[in-house]
Formats: structure tokens, C-alpha cells, sequence
């Protein structure tokens, strides 16, 4: 569910609504391996300033049982709705920092630098993440006649 409007945007998901066995091999013990239940709430606001800016922070609240409750704070700052930079931090996780640029009025490329904080960081220099925005936009519904009274 994801409700929106010029500023304001909120959503819950639940990719995995319900717990299921898996199993891979024949000889697998399916009750070792569960897919768990997920659960994703989200939301943030876009604040004006001036006529060329806005601050964009945002939150995500991510539950997946039994794993303890993880939060994500992200902050935007974007310049005339077409050039952004972002960092965010993911509790008991990592850091990010992003960029991206619209490039048409439907199509976005972007692109995010994730530094795990954990013991991982070992084995991982982090990851990179290239994104592809393409905005369908649908037919406008036709204006409505206004009756006019004389």
C-alpha cells in the first residue's frame, strides 16, 4: 500500500505475508529452512525551501521475525526536482551515501555506495548500486463538463 501526494508519502509491505518451508534437496531436513515473515513501513516528507530546494527525510521501519527490529533514516537534499544527494544509516547494518539525476521528465538514473558496519566489512568493501527509474505516465481522465446555468 503507498499513499503519496506533492510532499507527503507513507507505505507498508509485506513481501513475505506468510511463513513457508523450503526445501532444496531431497535429502533436506525442509524444517531447518523458512521463509519468515516481512514486514516494511515507510514514510517521508518533502520540505521546500527557497524555490530551488528541498530536504527529503525519510524512514523505514523493516520486521523480520525473529531478527530484531531494523531502522533506516535517510535524508535527501534535492536541487530544482532533478539533481540529488543522500546519505542513510540502517541500525546494527551500514551507511550509504547517493546521488542521481533525472534526465527526462520519465526517466531517472541514480546511484548508492553501501559500507557495512558490521564484521562483514572484513570480507566486503561495500557495495555499489546503479539505478533505472522509467515513469509510465497513463492516460489524463477527461475533464468534466461543467453545467452551466443561465
Amino acid at each position: 500500500l503507498y499513499l503519496y501526494n506533492e510532499n507527503l508519502f507513507v507505505s507498508i509491505s509485506s513481501p513475505q505475508m506468510l511463513p513457508f518451508s523450503v526445501q532444496f534437496f531431497d535429502d533436506f531436513d525442509a524444517t531447518e529452512a523458512k521463509l519468515t515473515n516481512h514486514l516494511y513501513a515507510f514514510g517521508g516528507y518533502r520540505i521546500p525551501i527557497g524555490d530551488v530546494l528541498k530536504i527529503e527525510p525519510s524512514l523505514m521501519v523493516k520486521w523480520v521475525s525473529p531478527v530484531p527490529i531494523q531502522f533506516a533514516g535517510t535524508a535527501r537534499v534535492i536541487y530544482q526536482d532533478m539533481v540529488w544527494l543522500g546519505a542513510s544509516y540502517r541500525t546494527l547494518d551500514a551507511m550509504a551515501f547517493m546521488g542521481g539525476v533525472k534526465i527526462q521528465d520519465n526517466i531517472t538514473l541514480g546511484y548508492s555506495y553501501d559500507m557495512t558496519m558490521t564484521n562483514i566489512k572484513n570480507y566486503s568493501s561495500g557495495t555499489h548500486e546503479v539505478m533505472l527509474g522509467i515513469t509510465f505516465k497513463g492516460k489524463k481522465a477527461p475533464k468534466q463538463a461543467k453545467a452551466q446555468i443561465e
